[in-house]
């Protein structure tokens, strides 16, 4: 469905998408099936439609890389765990203020020593769809004491 939601910004008036289904063993022809193209699902209406199971991990404590900081203050953080990119909401509202009134510096290749709520979105075939992370409480800022020229090198 996202596929085709993405599709349909690309069509014109008169244009037209249809489901075709392979023919069935029992020699049933396909009948085409045409999509009403006035009705929009929006990402999360496609979530949640698409969803058999919600886990929820509260009050994980994780060490975060900041790769970007959101200097605005409304939208994501981009973040790496280990080898794996995290965007996350940073819900704890002092640390925000603190840091957009410079109070804190936190610059990419620091790391943000935090406790973190994870929900996790599973769809009916058992493969997971989504991760939502949001930082719950900024617990200290740790520095990165290499300089950003060796975060990514293999040699100390």
């Amino acid at each position: 469905m996202k596929d085709i939601e993405t599709a349909k910004k690309f069509l014109i008036t008169g244009d037209a998408i249809s489901y075709l289904a392979a023919p069935s063993d029992l020699g049933i022809p396909s009948i085409p099936i045409a999509f009403d193209l006035s009705v929009q699902w929006a990402p999360e209406e496609l979530l949640s439609l698409s969803t058999a199971e919600t886990l929820n991990f509260n009050d994980m404590p994780m060490n975060l890389i900041v790769k970007k900081p959101d200097y605005l203050g409304t939208s994501m953080w981009e973040f790496r765990h280990g080898r794996t990119p995290i965007s996350a909401r940073i819900n704890d509202v002092d640390c925000l203020k603190r840091f957009q009134n410079r109070e804190i510096d936190v610059r990419p290749g620091d790391a943000l020593k935090c406790r973190v709520s994870i929900e996790r979105k599973y769809g009916f075939d058992n493969e997971l769809i989504s991760d939502t992370y949001t930082i719950t409480k900024v617990v200290n800022v740790l520095p990165n004491q290499l300089g950003q020229a060796n975060l990514w090198s293999d040699n100390p």
